[in-house]
C-alpha cells in the first residue's frame, strides 16, 4: 500500500546517502572511520546503492509556462523554451528502467499541462515502460482540466502538487501573475473529487505556499482553507534560485546539500545540471541526447562538485555559492557523507 510514510522512506533513507565519488564505497568498507559498525555498513550500502544511478529523475518534459510567477526566473531563460522531443523522452525513459530507477518528478521550469498534445504520452509512456514506476507531477494547476484530472487519476499517477501562494485571489494573483485564484482553487478540488467519486486514493494533492513578504499575512488562512482538504498541505521556503530571485544568501556552505546525491535534473533540451536551481544551465554537467543518465550521473564533474559539497567547501562551486538553501538530508546522511569525502578527496 502507497502512503505517504513510503514516500518518504524511498526518498530520503535508502537514497539520500549520495554518491561521494567514485569507489569511496571500498574505502568505506576497509575502514569505519571510528563510527559504530553499523552507522558504516549502513552507509557504505547505501553508497552502494547510489554509486549506479540516481533515485529520482526530474525531467522537465517542457520549459513553456504559461505564467509570469514573481520570484521565478525563467524569463530570463537563454535556453530553448519547448517541450522534450519524444525520442529524446523515450532514450531517457529507457535507460532509467535499466538502471532500476523509479522515482519521476515531471517537472523544471515549464507547465507540463501546456503540452497539450503531450502530456498524456509522457505519462503514458512512463508508465507502460516502468509499471511500478511513483509519478510526481508539479503543476500550477491553470489548466488541468476535469479531462486532464481524470486522466491522472486513471493513469495512475502518484502525486500531483500544487503551490497556491495565497488564501485570497488578491495575494495569490501578484504572486502568480497571468493565472486566476478561483480557477485554480476550481480545478484542485475537482481533482480532490474526481479521485473520492472513483474510490481511489491516489494521486495524493499536496498543496502549498511558498513564504514570501508578499503572502506572510495569509498563511495561516491558506493552512485553515486546506488542511482536511487535501492529502498535505505544506508551508515551503522561498528559494533564491542560486542568487537570481533578489534574496540573500543566508545559507552555511560548510554544510553539505543531499540533492546531487539524490536527483539528476534533465532539461527540455537534455541538458543535465547540479539541482533544479540551475534553471539557466550555468553548471553543465552533460547532455542526454549525447550521453546516458549513468555517464552522466559517474562523470568527474558530478563526483567533484559532491565531494566539494561534503567537504565544506560549496563555496567553490559558482552556483551553490550564491544559494541560499542547500537541502541537508537524513541523520546519517549528514553523519557521514564528509567521513567519506575525507577518504577519496575533490576527484572520487
Amino acid at each position: 500500500m502507497r502512503t505517504f510514510v513510503r514516500g518518504l522512506a524511498a526518498r530520503f533513507i535508502p537514497a539520500r546517502g549520495r554518491q561521494l565519488l567514485g569507489t569511496a564505497i571500498e574505502s568505506a568498507r576497509s575502514r569505519a572511520y571510528s563510527l559504530p559498525v553499523v552507522g558504516a555498513r549502513f552507509a557504505a550500502a547505501s553508497f552502494d546503492r547510489l554509486q549506479r544511478a540516481p533515485r529520482q529523475l526530474n525531467i522537465e518534459v517542457t520549459s513553456i509556462c504559461n505564467a509570469r510567477c514573481i520570484m521565478c526566473p525563467r524569463e530570463k531563460m537563454t535556453r530553448p523554451m519547448e517541450p522534450m522531443s519524444r525520442a529524446l523522452y523515450e532514450k531517457i525513459i529507457g535507460e532509467a528502467a535499466g538502471l532500476g530507477i523509479k522515482r519521476f518528478a515531471l517537472n523544471g521550469y515549464g507547465e507540463i499541462f501546456s503540452a497539450k498534445k503531450d502530456y498524456r504520452y509522457f505519462i503514458t509512456h512512463l508508465l507502460a515502460r516502468i509499471p511500478d514506476a511513483r509519478v510526481i507531477i508539479n503543476t500550477n494547476a491553470s489548466l488541468m482540466t476535469e479531462e486532464a484530472a481524470a486522466f491522472l487519476i486513471d493513469a495512475g499517477v502518484d502525486t500531483v502538487h500544487v503551490d497556491i501562494d495565497g488564501a485570497t485571489a488578491e495575494t495569490y494573483e501578484k504572486i502568480r501573475v497571468n493565472l486566476h485564484y478561483d480557477l485554480v482553487v476550481r480545478n484542485v478540488r475537482r481533482l480532490l473529487e474526481l479521485r473520492k467519486a472513483r474510490g481511489g486514493g491516489f494521486p495524493k494533492v499536496r498543496v502549498g505556499i511558498i513564504r514570501q513578504p508578499a503572502n506572510e499575512h495569509e498563511v495561516g488562512q491558506f493552512v485553515a482553507q486546506w488542511e482536511g482538504v487535501a492529502d498535505y498541505v505544506c508551508r515551503d521556503f522561498l528559494v533564491n534560485r542560486a542568487g537570481s530571485v533578489g534574496l540573500p544568501t543566508e545559507r552555511n556552505v560548510r554544510n553539505a546539500c543531499a540533492l546531487p546525491w539524490f536527483e539528476l535534473n534533465l532539461y527540455a533540451d537534455g541538458s543535465a545540471v547540479l539541482c533544479c536551481d540551475d534553471w539557466n544551465v550555468e553548471e553543465p554537467l552533460g547532455n542526454a541526447r549525447t550521453q546516458t543518465i549513468a555517464e552522466i550521473w559517474r562523470g568527474p564533474r558530478f563526483r567533484e562538485f559532491r565531494a566539494l559539497q561534503a567537504l565544506g567547501r560549496a563555496g567553490e562551486i559558482g552556483l551553490c555559492s550564491k544559494c541560499n538553501w542547500a537541502r541537508p538530508g537524513a541523520g546519517w546522511f549528514r553523519k557521514h557523507v564528509r567521513r567519506y569525502a575525507e577518504a577519496r578527496g575533490t576527484q572520487g
